[in-house]
């Protein structure tokens, strides 16, 4: 069963051919601080690879659905990000990191297809056009906020109440 976390996307981004990203050529980073737009640029500026990953863990949701069946939705923002180069137009860059970021949604959902611990909906995924970004402007593509919906269960811990 696949465990969600931040090792998860980072062996997406090793698996997935175009990214192909290992230690010594990277071309994956985690966002830790969003707010600290210089994060980003640090980030590209290490990327070895002509095309990346950046990963942002967003937070989530917790909602009891009306009923007894608790979930914990957590979101993730995935960016596929490529390096223009002078030749190529941003148009051409974007359709590329377009095509990459709806691979790795149809990966995403193989994966989470039958965990049993969270669900993924690629119906309900948002993605924006993004760049230029980085310090020369030279990194064009899309981000997405993706969801999982994790169930979890709806009694209370034992242990952690005086009145229980």
């Amino acid at each position: 069963m696949q465990e969600l976390n931040s090792d998860y996307f980072e062996n997406l981004a090793k698996k997935c051919l175009p990214i192909s990203h290992t230690a010594a050529q990277k071309a994956y980073f985690e966002i830790e601080d969003p707010e600290e737009l210089n994060e980003f640029d640090e980030a590209l500026r290490s990327m070895v690879k002509e095309t990346c990953m950046l990963l942002v863990s967003e937070g989530g949701e917790l909602d009891d659905n009306g009923s007894e069946n608790y979930t914990d939705t957590v979101e993730y923002q995935v960016y596929i990000l490529r390096r223009k180069k002078t030749t190529n137009s941003i148009s051409g860059i974007r359709a590329e990191a377009k095509s990459i970021l709806v691979e790795v949604l149809k990966k995403i959902k193989v994966d989470f297809r039958t965990n049993v611990k969270s669900r993924f909906r690629i119906s309900n995924t948002t993605y924006v056009k993004v760049g230029p970004m980085g310090d020369e402007g030279q990194w064009y593509g899309y981000t997405a906020i993706l969801r999982f919906i994790c169930p979890f269960a709806s009694g209370l811990k034992g242990g952690i109440w005086s009145d229980n």
